[in-house]
């Protein structure tokens, strides 16, 4: 019970990616959205944040997979 697997902390981590990237996209749409000029923190909180939503996770399990030999 001490250890911890390897796989089910990688999981974890990779949901919390995409909940943090999605937390930040649906909050910079929230800033464009609320104004007649978009302010520049939303459009780089929503770029930032669907580019971290798709982007991140798959680099991310392509950096933890094994090694071929």
């Amino acid at each position: 019970m001490g250890e911890s697997d390897p796989a089910a902390r990688r999981f974890w981590t990779l949901q919390f990616v995409r909940l943090a990237a999605g937390i930040c996209a649906v909050t910079g749409a929230a800033l464009v959205g609320r104004s007649a000029q978009p302010h520049l923190l939303g459009v780089m909180l929503l770029l930032g944040g669907a580019l971290g939503f798709f982007l991140l996770p798959r680099l991310l399990a392509r950096r933890w997979k094994n090694p071929k030999e």
